[in-house]
């Protein structure tokens, strides 16, 4: 059975680490933005018209530039208040005890986690 010191830093390991993913190892080089124009929609006209999807229109390189930096705002306040999240879990983890592990503990391990995907999603540009 898993002793509770090692229960409680996996957590924290788990929720720092997926916030430093998003935050860390990749730069302008390695994170391109999408390229439009690009996927379903890229091949030769359909012959009818309703079968042809909307076409998404292309963005100028400020427009892409300007993107690009509201995602990485976004992404460095999620990062805090993930990292303010995971705090206050240890905290709550420090005051339980062994045979009892409070709900709000479960409610707030779940947040760090959506939040960890969305930090996960706006790193990959969606």
């Amino acid at each position: 059975m898993a002793d509770v010191p090692s229960l409680k830093s996996l957590l924290i390991t788990i929720a720092l680490g997926l916030a430093l993913v998003g935050m860390m190892g990749w730069s302008r080089s390695s994170y391109a933005a999408p390229q439009f124009g690009q996927g379903l929609n890229a091949g030769p006209p359909s012959p009818l018209p309703i079968l042809q999807g909307p076409r998404e229109p292309r963005l100028s390189k400020k427009q892409q530039q300007a993107i690009l930096k509201m995602n990485y705002e976004k992404m460095k306040k999620q990062a805090a208040a993930l990292a303010a999240l995971a705090k206050s879990l240890q905290k709550d983890i420090d005051r339980s005890n062994v045979n009892v592990l409070p709900v709000a503990v479960i409610k707030k391990a779940k947040k760090i986690q959506k939040l960890a995907k969305s930090i996960q999603n706006t790193a990959r540009g969606y």
